[in-house]
């Protein structure tokens, strides 16, 4: 592609006015929308060739993805999404513009922020992420630095550059880019296991870079994290709720970006005498699946053993069938044929015998599967109520429903989880079938909704 300067209009729309940025391969715009009274916008062009990689590519495509499906008012709002017909591969990405600086700049230029400033963009930030980590799915920034954070003019704090965002949790076993910038980047992104808490982690690292002036990799560095306790004076709380937020230990941080705005709000101090017990995530390749509606806590078990499958497969069972099916099919044959009444009998011998014997463990592999793949168990808690439900397909054939109260407490307790209510006690299903981590998971789970329940 030519050279691109000021004056040029780009996709028969764009007029550029003055570059915002440069990297090999990529540029970013200022520009007028002619189409829309020449309002300003941000276009980013990106050209494939020597300069750029395909992995470029890639992020370049997810950031306008992913700014397609968000709405935010602190969020630039995608406009348009363009390819031009030249020599080279160039793609064009174009957003709303939000007139500003970034907070990169502003620490650039000697800005330095007291620690009620810094407080209120925490805050700022963490309503931010609010709505990107409730969305389904959930959306992780992963990069959070100050350079994407803007302090507009109207001193609004908005974030920015959403190329390394991530709409789904990773997963082990699937190939991931290595996103995030060193220094702001918590150790569980750089494996590909990027959880909320994640975001947060950056976002700890970028107050205290606002805190103190200095890089966070310009830090003393411990197990206890960034130390940076002894470069500001102030509000001790806070201090804490920042110790706690960049905790090297995913552990150790706030669950989510709402904890952590609640803990910030009221005041709670994120000491290490007050951190919240350690959180269990999600096993891999768990097919439990839980959700909040209007009704409660709503969880689906699809591959729980059905109450009645441990006696349909006992291998008695199967036998006596066996025995049954074969002995009425065979006497109808001998009064039908009575001259081979002998070999029916040997045939009923044999086979009653032996053949059982050899596939009696195929049967019950085979029951097991078409049972189990159409196996639903579902449980809904409210503030009031237990229920169970147990469903073949579409059909229910079991519903259990059960005054509990308020939960009070939950926990994992061999193969059960048992829930302590303000009526009475509960015991989820003897036989989950659950891995001990995903059962310690499940219950930490049905324990975080109930103390939010409470806390209402």
């Amino acid at each position: 592609m030519t050279a691109i300067v000021p004056g040029q209009i780009i996709h028969r729309r764009y007029k550029l006015q003055k570059q915002l940025g440069h990297k090999p391969g990529r540029q970013t715009w200022l520009a007028q929308d002619i189409d829309n009274n020449e309002t300003p916008v941000v276009v980013k062009i990106l050209t494939l060739g020597q300069e750029a990689r395909w992995e470029e590519f890639k992020l370049f495509e997810r950031e306008g993805r992913v700014l397609q499906q968000l709405s935010h008012l602190r969020i630039p709002q995608a406009v348009d999404v363009f390819s031009l017909d030249e020599e080279t591969v160039c793609f064009g990405l174009v957003h709303s513009y939000i007139p500003g600086y970034s907070l990169k700049e502003l620490l650039q230029a000697g800005k330095r922020f007291s620690p009620q400033q810094v407080k209120e963009m925490a805050r700022s930030a963490l309503q931010i992420l609010v709505y990107l980590h409730e969305l389904s799915p959930p959306v992780l920034h992963r990069d959070i630095k100050p350079s994407n954070l803007i302090l507009g003019i109207d001193e609004q704090l908005y974030l920015i550059d959403f190329g390394a965002a991530q709409n789904q949790a990773a997963m082990e076993g699937k190939t991931f880019t290595v996103v995030g910038t060193y220094g702001y980047t918590p150790m569980e992104q750089y494996g590909g296991r990027a959880v909320p808490a994640s975001d947060l982690y950056s976002l700890g690292a970028t107050l205290i870079h606002l805190l103190t002036g200095n890089a966070p990799i310009d830090l003393p560095q411990t197990e206890q994290g960034i130390q940076f306790q002894n470069y500001i004076s102030g509000d001790q709380a806070f201090v804490n709720w920042v110790t706690k937020l960049a905790h090297p230990l995913l552990t150790q941080r706030f669950f989510s970006a709402q904890e952590a705005l609640k803990n910030l709000e009221t005041g709670i101090s994120g000491s290490q005498e007050k951190t919240a017990p350690v959180r269990v995530i999600r096993p891999y390749g768990s097919q439990v699946k839980v959700r909040i509606s209007s009704q409660g806590l709503e969880i689906e078990l699809p591959y729980l053993q059905p109450p009645l499958l441990k006696v349909l497969l006992n291998p008695i069972i199967l036998v006596v069938v066996w025995y049954f099916m074969f002995y009425a099919t065979l006497q109808a044959l001998v009064v039908i044929l009575p001259n081979v009444a002998g070999v029916f009998w040997f045939c009923t011998f044999f086979m009653g015998i032996f053949l059982p014997l050899f596939l009696v463990e195929r049967v019950k592999k085979l029951t097991t599967y078409l049972l189990r793949i159409n196996h639903i168990q579902k449980i809904l808690i409210d503030q009031k109520y237990f229920q169970i439900t147990c469903q073949f397909g579409s059909i229910r054939y079991w519903q259990r429903k059960r005054a509990i109260g308020k939960l009070k407490q939950v926990y994992a307790e061999r193969a059960t989880i048992l829930l302590r209510g303000e009526l009475c006690h509960f015991r989820i299903a003897e036989e989950l079938g659950l891995h001990p981590e995903e059962l310690r998971w499940l219950a930490q789970e049905i324990d975080y909704w109930g103390r939010n329940c409470r806390e209402l």
